[in-house]
């Protein structure tokens, strides 16, 4: 407990103060000698300022420092006189004294607090004053936190103030909140007897308060809300007079102006600041664009809504041909376009205007020099912060090298894509005249030229393909209407001279057709060498006509016939080479069927020779007497040898003449069905063990055929089944039309075919496994001879496995012409036959 003042717990002055909250300041002074007239008049209408929180919007704070200073000098000269007077009088000196200490605090305060934006530094020197004015123990002003609901002690005097710096409290379980929640200068002479009382102060603090002043600080102009309070605390019970409570009111509202007017400034520096840093960025933003828009590689325009330039940076200006940019403003932009881009321009245009950003638009732009040149355009609209459309901004570029490089790439694609087509079609068929007239006909049409030929060195006269002999005579005829004579004997020597010229020289040539008496302008000719290895095979030429006019080679046209002369002169070589090949495979191939023949002629000739000679030498026997029975089987078995003999060498000759008459072929209506039935008539025998059956439906089959070869094919295949069926059996001739054809099968249940031999029975001496293994005899030339029959007779023939075990062999032949014509014939409105893949030859 500090030791107090006289001025603690004395009884009131003859003249006294009287102050009454809430409402405005009630002043009464008695006294009979001396007149503050000037004093008391300036201290009530500072207290009214003050307690309406309207000093801060009367004056200005220099006008109210100014009279702040003129009425103070007065109540310091006043006052200073006043306390001379009031100490000379006992019983009022040190309570005058005081109050004129109260009232020069609050000015100064006032003063200070006013005349400053910083107020932390001057609320602290105004918290000691009034601390050693009033005698207090604490001297603090709070602050509310209205995001946590609770107060915070920002300033503090007197001892412990380190303690409550910085000490929250709740707002709402508090005197000091509840003060602030009203708005009212609250006074407790006696905390203990007083429920609002938070202890924590006192425990946090650690001192045993009594008395308690709280007037809240209120910010009328920004806020009108209550932001803290102005408390003073002492340990003494009623330790304080209304005159302190006055003064304690003051203050909250003088520093409740001076935090407005602080936050005030600190809110108008923070918008000049954001304002400084607005137009700074605002300035570096256009400079940033402006040297954008100028040193911008694209042209940059800017369009009103009619179409006019308003704006244009210097590569616009460049690209449009200009220099000075006042030549360009003001003009319709669509001036500078073609005439037939116009319309499509006009309406990009259009559609931006209506909001629609356009982008990638190519058009041709007009140069003030009347050149042109391919753009790139992308377009949008700008408009007003209201949203009202004020213009077009339009960037636009040069695509000249873009299109160039694209038509270039384009033209290697397209040369890519004719060389693999000449690629693939020359390499399927290895022949010379299919790979010469194919490559020009590809090169005419890749290079679109209306005439060319090829020539090979050991030809007179150029091969030429069907398509460029019709264009070359269409080629023709606008040379004979540019000739003095209409003989293509020019167009022969010209093809022979620069035919010989590229042999002797190896290497593509280009002249101009300058001696072939044109009246006009005369025509360009290219020939390129097909190189084989180590020798010009033939040349490649075109003539330099297109669509009827003529027109010059560039180096694309010549390297691209280059290229194809290389592919055409590999083709020949692959094809002489394939050509070559065949022929030593053609030599193999006889070479093993020549073999094949000695060994089948050899062995089926070597058995029935033994039977013969083993039969005669036995007849010539001395030494022994046959009887009758013997001798005849022994001759018996020399005429069936001799007779196998004879069928052998008939098949040989067969397949000779078969050879021959296939060369000279004589058809005719043939019934199908009397051949079938006259073959089985010639190989009935009651003694043989198969059964030969005739399926003819319908009955009149009529093919166009040579009546022998028909014979023979069913002779060989009916022989066939006969001889590999040993066990007998039926075997069936079938005859059918299908598909407007005329489909027979000869249908056995022999030893039947292995399925690895049936791709090879129609070869020429070919003889399966199980028939070599069965011993039987034969030369393997039956089934190649009606395979070459069939084919001859533009039929088809093939083998099939039998159900059940045997061999089905089936071949199709052409029906006679009047057959099919025929009303009679209810096939005569069928189809040819589509089908001669489904059943091929195995």
């Amino acid at each position: 407990m500090k030791p107090k003042s006289a001025s603690h717990n004395r009884s009131p002055p003859p003249w006294s103060i009287f102050h009454s909250f809430p409402g405005p300041s009630r002043i009464t002074i008695m006294y009979n000698t001396r007149n503050y007239t000037a004093y008391l008049t300036f201290h009530k209408e500072l207290v009214k300022s003050v307690r309406s929180g309207t000093i801060g919007m009367r004056l200005s704070i220099g006008e109210m420092g100014h009279r702040v200073t003129h009425v103070g000098e007065s109540i310091t000269v006043t006052g200073l006189a006043g306390d001379h007077y009031f100490m000379e009088q006992p019983g009022i000196r040190s309570d005058t004294a005081l109050d004129a200490r109260r009232l020069r605090l609050l000015y100064r305060a006032t003063l200070a607090l006013h005349s400053t934006l910083d107020s932390s530094e001057v609320i602290e020197a105004v918290l000691r004053e009034t601390q050693d004015l009033l005698q207090a123990d604490i001297v603090s002003l709070w602050r509310v936190d209205q995001s946590a609901g609770e107060l915070i002690c920002r300033h503090c005097v007197g001892y412990p103030s380190q303690r409550l710096l910085g000490l929250r409290v709740p707002q709402d379980t508090s005197l000091l909140g509840w003060s602030i929640k009203h708005g009212e200068t609250v006074y407790v002479p006696d905390l203990t007897q007083d429920p609002r009382y938070n202890p924590l102060i006192s425990q946090h603090g650690r001192i045993d308060p009594h008395s308690l002043i709280a007037s809240p600080i209120h910010m009328v102009r920004t806020h009108d809300a209550v932001i803290g309070a102005l408390v003073i605390v002492d340990d003494a019970i009623d330790a304080f007079t209304p005159a302190d409570i006055a003064l304690a009111d003051g203050l909250a509202r003088s520093a409740a102006i001076a935090i407005e007017n602080a936050w005030l400034y600190s809110r108008a520096q923070t918008e000049l600041e954001e304002r400084r840093r607005t137009q700074q960025a605002l300035q570096q933003s256009e400079a940033y664009y402006r040297t954008l828009v100028e040193t911008s590689p694209d042209g940059i325009l800017t369009l009103d809504p009619d179409g006019r330039i308003t704006a244009v940076n210097p590569r616009g200006l460049a690209l449009l041909g200009y220099e000075n940019r006042l030549d360009v403003l003001g003009k319709d932009c669509f001036a500078f376009l073609t005439p037939e881009e116009r319309p499509a321009a006009y309406q990009a245009f259009r559609n931006t205007l209506s909001g629609r950003t356009t982008r990638d638009y190519v058009t041709t732009i007009l140069r003030n020099d009347g050149t042109t040149f391919a753009a790139e355009c992308s377009a949008s609209l700008m408009t007003e912060v209201t949203g009202e459309p004020y213009g077009i901004v339009v960037f636009f570029r040069d695509i000249t090298a873009r299109k160039e490089a694209e038509a270039s790439q384009q033209r290697y694609v397209e040369e890519l894509q004719l060389l693999n087509r000449i690629a693939t079609r020359i390499s399927q068929v290895p022949d010379v005249s299919f790979i010469v007239r194919t490559a020009l006909e590809e090169a005419l049409s890749g290079l679109h030229f209306d005439a060319g030929w090829v020539m090979m060195v050991q030809d007179q006269q150029p091969a030429i393909s069907s398509r460029s002999e019709s264009v070359l005579q269409q080629g023709m005829e606008v040379l004979a209407a540019r000739t003095e004579q209409a003989s293509p004997d020019p167009v022969r020597r010209l093809q022979r001279q620069i035919h010989a010229e590229v042999v002797r020289r190896q290497s593509p040539v280009v002249r101009l057709a300058d001696d072939l008496g044109l009246n006009a302008s005369p025509v360009e000719v290219i020939a390129i060498p097909l190189k084989t290895t180590g020798m010009v095979a033939g040349t490649l030429a075109l003539l330099g006509i297109r669509d009827g006019h003529p027109e010059g080679f560039t180096e694309a046209d010549i390297q691209l016939l280059t290229n194809i002369g290389h592919q055409v002169a590999i083709a020949i070589e692959n094809a002489h080479l394939s050509r070559a090949a065949a022929e030593v495979d053609m030599l193999r191939e006889l070479d093993r069927l020549r073999r094949e023949l000695i060994s089948n002629v050899s062995h089926n000739l070597k058995t029935p020779l033994g039977v013969i000679k083993f039969s005669c030498t036995t007849l010539l026997r001395d030494d022994t007497v046959f009887d009758e029975t013997v001798r005849r089987e022994l001759l018996e078995s020399i005429d069936e040898q001799v007779d196998q003999l004879t069928a052998m060498i008939n098949r040989i000759l067969d397949a000779s003449r078969s050879e021959q008459s296939l060369a000279r072929p004589c058809r005719q209506p043939v019934d199908l069905a009397e051949v079938a039935r006259s073959v089985v008539r010639m190989l009935d025998n009651p003694l043989s063990r198969h059964n030969l059956i005739l399926d003819f439906e319908p009955p009149d089959i009529v093919v166009y055929a040579n009546v022998q070869h028909i014979k023979d094919v069913l002779l060989n295949l009916l022989d066939n089944a006969m001889k590999y069926s040993p066990s007998g059996g039926n075997i069936l001739i079938q005859g059918r039309l299908q598909q407007g054809r005329a489909l027979v099968k000869i249908i056995d249940h022999g030893i039947g075919i292995p399925e690895d031999d049936i791709p090879w029975v129609f070869e020429r001496f070919y003889r399966g496994h199980n028939v070599r293994e069965s011993k039987m005899t034969g030369v393997g030339l039956g089934l190649s001879v009606v395979r070459d029959i069939v084919t001859a007779h533009h039929g088809r023939i093939w083998l099939e496995l039998t159900p059940g075990g045997g061999t089905t062999v089936s071949f199709t032949l052409p029906l006679a012409l009047e057959h099919l014509l025929s009303p009679e014939s209810k096939f005569s409105h069928s189809t040819p036959d589509t089908s001669s893949g489904s059943q091929g030859q195995k």
